[in-house]
Formats: C-alpha cells, structure tokens, sequence
C-alpha cells in the first residue's frame, strides 16, 4: 500500500494489524514529511506488518501507556543511508512498552530507541544495518533478551543522555548476540561519535546488568562501561545536576570473543583512546572509572566469570582517560590497568528481579471518542438565519459551511456572523507564505478570560477559525476550526474545492499544489493539509498535568490567542484600534487591564528592524514557529532545548543526543557567532523531509526567517564549542 502521509493514532486502545510483514506493507516512498505512523494513544497495538521507506521515524509512539509492538518490521529498502529516518521504533515519554519478534533495518540512528520511559521490554528481535542496534536511553526499568543484534555501527547502548532528566536504571541485558557490529557510522549526534565496532556500551547509568549473551567479533571492543565525560558530550562539572557516571553495572557469565584489529579515525577521540589499546593486546572489556575518583565510591563496577571462545577469562581494561593518562604529542594513552579478571572488580552483585510489563489499558467507563463524524447529525443540518450554529460545537460537521460562521458561506473572509471578531498576531507562524485571515467567535453572552502570561480561557461553544490563501489570495485552500467543547478543544481542518464553494472536513490531510512567492523567486510547492490527529502534535501541550499512570496530560489548545502576541492595532474598516481593546469592547472578552494597558505584555514585530533588538525579534520568532514542540510541555521536550522566551536552553554549544539526519552532519545546536555550523540554521533551511524544521506546516524555506536567525546567531560572541562542549 503506497502511504503518502503520516497515519496519526491519537484516541486509545487502537490495534493495526496487517497479515504477516511479508504480505502488509505500508510504503512512504512518497511521503513529504511526518513518521510512518504516529501513536499518541492508550493501549496501542501493531503487529504483524511492514512499514518501509518513511522519510522520520518508522514508528513513533510518544505518551502511551501500553504498547505492544508485536511482529512488526521497519526497513529502509535503498540500503542504509544517512537520508533514512532516525529510528525504526521509537516510544518515548511512554509507560509499558512491549517490542518482541520485530525487524529493525536501515535506521540512520537506531533499529530500536527507547527514550525516556518507564517499564520496557525489549525482546526476540532482529536488528540489523543500523548505525545504533538497540538504545534504551533514560530508561526506569528495562529488560533487553533474546535479540539478534548485527552488522549496525554499534550493537546495543544503554545509556543516560546529558541534559534531558535525573539519572534512571534498573535494565537487564540477557540471552542476546551481538554479532559484528562494525559498519560504517552515518549517523549523527550521539551515535555520530561511535566508532564502528563497539557491542556493548553502558554509560551514565545505574544498576545494569549485562549476563548470558554472546558478544562477538568487534573490531573496537565489545563491552564498554563509561562515563559521559569519556564520550565527549559533556564536560564534567562537580555541581551538575547531571550524574555522568554509571554505577552498580555487573557484567557477568558472557561469552566474549573480540575481533583483534585497528580502526583510526583521528578525529574522534573516543574511537582513538579505544583503538590505542590494540598496540597492547585490546582487552575485551574496557572500564572507565572516573567515577570512583570523582564521586569516592566504590564497586560502581563488577564483572566476573566472562570468558572467550578458549575457555581465558576476559581482559579487563581501566580507561580512565579523565584522571590518568599520559599526554604524548598531543596523543592519549590509556594509563589504568590491564588484565583477566582482575581481583579488585572481580565482585558481584544482587540479581535485578525479573521485569512485568502491562502493555493493554483498558477502555475507560467514561471514554468518549472526540472525533465522531457528524455527517447524520441533525445538528450539523439546523438553519439559524444570520446566527452562528451554536448547537454544532459539539460534533465534528461534514461542511464548513454547517457551522453558519460567515455572511457568505463560500467565502469566509465576509464579514462573520454573530459578532465574530477578526485579529492578527505580530509575529505569525510561518506556513510556506501563505496568508491568513483569522476570526474568533465565542457564543452569546459569554465571554474569553484575559491573562498576561498565558492563553485566554474561551468558554464551551467558542470557535477559532483560520484561512489559509496562498499568492492568489481570492481562492482560500484551507480553513482551520478550533473548537472549545466540555471535554477540551479539538482541531478540524476543512479543504476548499476548486470553485472555492464549500470546504470539506480533511480526515486523512491531503496536498494541495499552490503557487508562493518567497520575496525572491514563484515557485509551485506541494501545500501540505493536516488530518485532525495531526492538531496534537503541535497543539498538544503538557501544562503540569498527569493522569494516575503518571504520564503528562496532552491537552490540544490555541497557539498565539495570549496578550503578547494580540497586542497590536488591526485595521477593521472603518477604524483602526488595538485588537485587545476592540475586542474587550465587542463584549466577547473580559479582564483587559483598559486602565493599566501599558503595561500589558507585547512581543515585536519579528522583520521590523525598528521593532525590538535582533535579540528579542529572533526569540520571539523561534517562540512563535518552534517553541510550541521546543519547551518542556511540548512534544520535543525530550531533546532538551526550549525556545521559549526567557528560557535559557536554546542549544548554544549542546550536541544532540537523537536528531538522525537532522544535523546536517554538524555537531552543535547553535554555534555562536556562526551560523552555518549550527544545527538550528540547516534545520529552518532545508526542505528534505525527516530533517527540515518544523516538521510539519511548511514545505518551502522560509529565507527571511532564516535570515533573522542566521543574522542572530552570527550576532552572537564567537565560540567553536569545542573547549566546553555542552555547555549553554
């Protein structure tokens, strides 16, 4: 089946099954942007099905409590690239997680990622041809068995990544072979720093354990336990809240045979303090004990009873590079000890428990699904004359024009109807230049709630509605409802038909082929058109509240209806006023500080020099396009950087942990003083989908937006990054 878009899963307890890998396979050869499939709900399942050729990741699955994955191959059929997604399966910021019998091939980052979760099981699948194998990355709880992890650059990691949360634990890795993983690295962030040949790697994390797998014939060294500081990605610093350093790791009863061989590449650190121990007969388990220096602990490492294919004992290495090692024309050399079973780690501890994963939730008593279709509903079907229908707020209508919101239902820019309200924000979100023309209705006698600092309160019924026209601004492609009901808002987008006489309700997206101007050139782009899962991932936000399985509650609302945003004049015809005090005035909105209203917040105007520093204009803009995913309630949180204004985390000098080939190949979020070293710039201008910035919402480069940040961060004092990486 040829996939063109994104297949989005937002309502619990929803399976997609095919019959087999070999027989269903979804192809995203065509796909423009997005995952293959994106999982927001409860209790989800898929099983028995390929999904091959997405342009992100494979299979995404962000906030779910119970996901079982069962039987599922993800592959890249052209072979592995650097162009591929980033991740075959991805759950992350989820609870009970179950991948078990699936296939993993191609990934430009991981086969298998699980981020930032509690409770995951990993277990009898087939990882190949990656540039990672298995990474559970900031994991409570996980256990990683009978796998077959082969050929990838790395085999399996688990690891804590800097800069994103406390330190986590608890993983079992059993009963799996890791089987040369020695192919070359395409990656980029921190699988881009791993040279080829590591099986194992355990970094930053506490009580792992490593018993019963076979690890053999890599060609750098099998098992490494290390801290942060020794992959370069983060400079140690005593009063971080950052733990870098692993502790009660026991690694125990493997069979270990290493690949001897020498694999240089100068310009990574990690892979040359590694492969200098090859002059000396590479052991096969190397140890970093930083941490026993650093936090004056003790048995933060065991190992015992490892052996190779003759029977010896393992060799065990003490790399220690950040305490002891001997500085030698600019080259390190390792300076711990080096020998089989060595007495002083020769220690063992307790066995972890065994793990029990819950992956099915059921359907609440209370569950209503949110996007029933109103097309038999009589309320999409009442005459209310010159009255918005109030009555259809509450169901998901066919046509735009059910919900009675214009003058002239075949053009919803006339003048709306009951007092609806039109506004403009002083920095807008940039959508591939199209123009916008936005309307606020809130129903009769009722009014919104002013507040200086967040989103307005809009009472059950009320309604946002935004056009979209592209260079031809006579024709509207598209119209985007929001809609308040009891239970929260929800997003509908409606396409217009050629003659521009009604719109209809978009459940699966679509593209519309428009032509732009981008101040420079016309040129035709594939206008992309959301389906009414797809709101959430950018209207989805995470405001501080968590349901009984601890996850953070998502709530879809309106992006810009705040005060710093509204506090700007509008030309309405007849006269020309603030938007915050006409509409306090229209009597659909209370709380205007009309008294104090200098003092009400307002951002700039992000392409008037005059308006603002190119400090304050460039944030406002990254606020506007990018903060909605890039804060802590939004879906990227997981990455660490917030464009939030006043938020400090803007990723001056951090290297990202999970970006696939969104680097670029570059090494830093934002380089100060140049911008085209920096992550942030060849994300806002590329249009290759699985990189480009934001994800979704544009398919043309934006060049004035770019021009701003580029200017920014040209702007900014100059630092290469490289002598305090990380840091900012």
């Amino acid at each position: 089946f040829d996939v063109p878009q994104e297949i989005s899963v937002s309502v619990p307890n929803i399976t997609i099954a095919g019959h087999g890998m070999a027989k269903t396979i979804l192809d995203f050869s065509e796909q423009s942007n997005g995952q293959g499939i994106l999982a927001t709900g409860d209790a989800f399942k898929l099983q028995d099905i390929t999904i091959q050729n997405t342009s992100g990741d494979a299979v995404k699955v962000e906030g779910v409590d119970g996901a079982h994955m069962q039987r599922v191959r993800t592959v890249w059929t052209k072979g592995s690239s650097k162009e591929n997604g980033a991740y075959g399966f991805y759950p992350v910021f989820s609870k009970n997680v179950i991948i078990e019998g699936c296939v993993a091939i191609g990934a430009s980052d991981a086969g298998i990622y699980v981020g930032q979760t509690d409770k995951a099981v990993v277990r009898n699948n087939i990882v190949e041809y990656n540039v990672a194998g298995i990474e559970i990355e900031n994991v409570d709880d996980s256990e990683v068995h009978n796998n077959w992890v082969a050929y990838n650059t790395t085999g399996v990691l688990i690891f804590d990544a800097p800069y994103i949360k406390g330190n986590t634990g608890r993983s079992k890795m059993f009963k799996n072979v890791v089987y040369k993983n020695n192919g070359k690295n395409y990656g980029a962030g921190f699988v881009g720093v791993l040279p080829p040949g590591l099986g194992v790697v355990v970094m930053a994390i506490d009580d792992v354990q490593v018993t019963d797998n076979l690890i053999r014939d890599h060609i750098t060294v099998p098992v490494a336990v290390v801290s942060t500081a020794f992959s370069g990605l983060a400079k140690y610093d005593q009063n971080a809240d950052d733990d870098l350093f692993p502790e009660n790791t026991y690694v125990y009863n493997n069979r270990v045979e290493n690949l001897k061989g020498f694999y240089f590449n100068p310009d990574n650190d990690l892979n040359l303090f590694i492969n200098m121990l090859s002059l000396f007969d590479a052991p096969e388990i190397i140890y970093d004990g930083a941490g026993e220096n650093f936090k004056g602990t003790s048995n933060v490492f065991c190992q015992n009873n490892n052996q190779d294919q003759f029977g010896y004992y393992n060799q065990v290495g003490n790399v220690n590079l950040t305490t002891t090692f001997l500085d030698f024309l600019g080259a390190y050399l390792p300076g711990g000890f080096i020998e089989r079973n060595p007495a002083d780690l020769n220690c063992k501890f307790d066995e972890l428990t065994p793990l029990t994963v819950d992956a099915t939730n059921p359907i609440p008593d209370d569950y209503s699904n949110p996007f029933v279709i109103g097309s038999e509903n009589e309320l999409c079907q009442l005459d209310t004359g010159e009255t918005v229908n109030w009555s259809a707020y509450a169901v998901n209508c066919p046509n735009l024009s059910d919900y009675n919101l214009f003058s002239d239902a075949t053009d919803p820019k006339s003048t709306p109807h009951s007092n609806g309200q039109p506004y403009d924000l002083t920095t807008p979100l940039f959508s591939d230049y199209s123009k916008k023309h936005r309307v606020i209705f809130v129903p009769e006698n009722q009014k919104a709630v002013y507040n200086d600092s967040k989103e307005f309160e809009f009472p059950v019924g009320s309604i946002i509605a935004k056009n979209f026209s592209m260079q031809d601004e006579s024709r509207v492609i598209e119209t985007r409802l929001m809609i308040r009901r009891a239970e929260g808002w929800v997003g509908l987008p409606y396409i217009w038909n050629e003659e521009n006489t009604e719109a209809k309700l978009s459940l699966g997206g679509g593209t519309v082929v428009a032509t732009v101007n981008n101040g420079t050139t016309t040129l035709e782009t594939n206008y992309q058109v959301p389906n009414a899962n797809q709101c959430i991932t950018c209207h989805g936000q995470a405001r501080g509240k968590t349901a009984e399985n601890g996850l953070a509650i998502r709530e879809v609302v309106p992006l810009g209806i705040q005060a710093r945003w509204l506090n700007k004049d509008y030309d309405y015809g007849d006269d020309v006023e603030n938007q915050l005090i006409h509409i306090a005035k229209a009597g659909i909105l209370q709380g205007v500080p009309l008294s104090d209203f200098e003092n009400v917040p307002s951002s700039t105007v992000w392409n008037d020099p005059s308006d603002g520093t190119l400090d304050e204009r460039a944030r406002d803009y990254l606020d506007m396009n990018c903060a909605h995913c890039h804060s802590p309630d939004g879906f990227a949180a997981s990455t660490g950087v917030s464009f939030k204004v006043g938020d400090n985390s803007i990723g001056v000098c951090k290297s990202p942990v999970a970006a696939g080939p969104g680097t670029g190949g570059l090494a830093f979020d934002i380089v100060p003083g140049d911008a085209s070293k920096s992550i942030l710039s060849f994300r806002m201008t590329t249009d290759e989908p699985g990189a480009k910035m934001p994800e979704l919402g544009r398919s043309v480069t934006h060049l004035q937006g770019v021009e701003l940040i580029d200017a920014w961060i040209n702007n900014m004092p100059a630092d290469d990054c490289r002598a305090n990486p990380n840091e900012g």
